[in-house]
């Protein structure tokens, strides 16, 4: 199909993507709503994500075209009020979604690379706004290489990652990652639908379907080997993470629901060496998140752009510039820019980001997918995820109800965010039709 990425660097994108920002932050809250039942919390969530990517295999399979994800509805349900807004929902919870994980990327980044390298304050006030930049303009350049410096900065930080986990096991105890006697089940199913955020990123494998090689067999091994592969490195980094802390310690310290793995390397003394090079892969992992996030948000823009969701000028523009989505990406790095001037939101950010950023498309889509096999467009597909309903089924129940948890810390402002995205679909359909008439 495509002529730009193989198996290897599609493989890349998604691990990429998901072994980010997320994985060093998200278990400090994680730990300290559930304690050492993060260890199974994490693989669970992987086996949940998996269901979900074969659902979304067998969809963009159909279809064959960039973007998929932010489609699906307009393109199973055929071009009617519902399928737009839903499309719509989609399209802005996608961009929205991503758009606040670089922006999450890029207030942490200065905080974790002054462990390896000494940043004066005012060049870590600034920092944010540059190093999205610095993304915008990679992301510029091409997908072609835009992957290929994903896949090497993604090699740099599994090593790094793995030297860690080794030495925090050699010097942590056992005793410490014992599960509590006792769990609340409401928290255990907020933390699954935090942690499922973190798994997000596999999504831009079927996003760049028409930029892969023999995407129709690609994309679906792509996507659940890197699911798998990015569940069991989250998996062991947990393990060896609440191996060095005590469970206590999730809940009493602050330091630890911020930078656990900054935490657990000071708690068992580790080397200055360590540190450094630790800081400096969890830098990479943020710059690989924010790198594939953008790629991504261009991609779908451009996409929609052409679908006539956004003014067409959008992706004229694209092919006058040349290169790889030129004015799309500029138009994906400026609310990101904005929004990276406010870091006092970041919790804020965080739950929106997950509740109406990653829940709210992916239920969204797996209704879609429902509907898609209930008209028998599957024998469209040249894949077909096994078992696809019931996959479905247990995806739509789990994702639903873990989303009603967690958007219960940040309530009013996720159903503020949600209002709002609902409303604005009613001027832009407006002008749609202004448009067409």
């Amino acid at each position: 199909m495509g002529t730009g990425i193989g198996y290897k660097e599609a493989l890349m994108l998604g691990i990429g993507g998901m072994f980010g920002l997320a994985i060093f932050v998200f278990p400090g809250t994680t730990g300290k709503l559930i304690g050492s039942w993060d260890i199974i919390a994490w693989p669970i969530a992987g086996l949940l994500m998996v269901s979900v990517g074969l659902i979304y295999s067998e969809l963009s399979s159909a279809f064959k075209l960039n973007g998929g994800p932010v489609l699906y509805p307009k393109l199973v349900l055929g071009d009617t009020i519902i399928s737009r807004l839903l499309s719509f929902l989609t399209s802005i919870g996608f961009f929205l979604g991503w758009t606040i994980a670089i922006v999450i990327g890029a207030i942490t980044a200065p905080e974790y690379l002054s462990y390896a390298i000494p940043i004066g304050r005012s060049i870590s006030i600034v920092l944010p706004i540059v190093t999205v930049v610095i993304v915008a303009v990679i992301s510029m350049i091409g997908i072609k290489r835009s992957s290929t410096t994903n896949y090497l900065l993604t090699v740099v930080l599994l090593i790094i990652s793995l030297g860690f986990s080794g030495w925090a096991i050699s010097k942590g105890s056992i005793v410490n990652a014992y599960p509590l006697p006792k769990i609340n089940p409401t928290q255990f199913l907020s933390s699954i639908g935090m942690i499922i955020g973190a798994y997000g990123a596999w999504v831009a494998i079927p996003t760049l379907y028409k930029e892969i090689r023999d995407a129709e067999k690609i994309v679906p091994s792509a996507t659940v080997a890197s699911i798998v592969i990015t569940a069991g490195i989250y998996t062991l980094l947990v393990v060896s993470l609440h191996m060095t802390i005590p469970n206590d310690d999730f809940v009493s310290i602050p330091t630890v629901q911020m930078s656990p793995f900054s935490y657990g390397l000071e708690k068992i003394g580790a080397p200055y060496f360590l540190k450094a090079s630790f800081s400096l892969a969890v830098f990479l992992a943020i710059i690989t998140t924010m790198l594939v996030g953008m790629m991504s948000i261009a991609a779908s823009i451009h996409s929609i752009s052409e679908q006539g969701l956004l003014p067409n000028k959008i992706s004229l523009y694209d092919k006058k510039l040349g290169g790889n989505f030129a004015f799309s990406t500029f138009i994906a790095a400026l609310p990101s820019i904005i929004l990276s001037a406010f870091p006092q939101y970041f919790f804020q950010l965080m739950v929106i980001g997950l509740v109406v950023g990653t829940d709210m498309p992916y239920l969204i889509n797996i209704a879609s997918y429902v509907c898609y096999k209930l008209k028998r467009m599957d024998r469209l597909a040249a894949f077909r995820a096994p078992y696809g309903s019931i996959l479905s089924a247990i995806a739509f129940g789990v994702i639903g109800v873990s989303s009603v948890n967690l958007s219960s810390y940040e309530l009013k402002w996720s159903f503020i965010s949600i209002l709002l995205i609902s409303l604005a679909f009613f001027p832009v359909e407006w002008l749609r039709k202004k448009r067409e008439r």
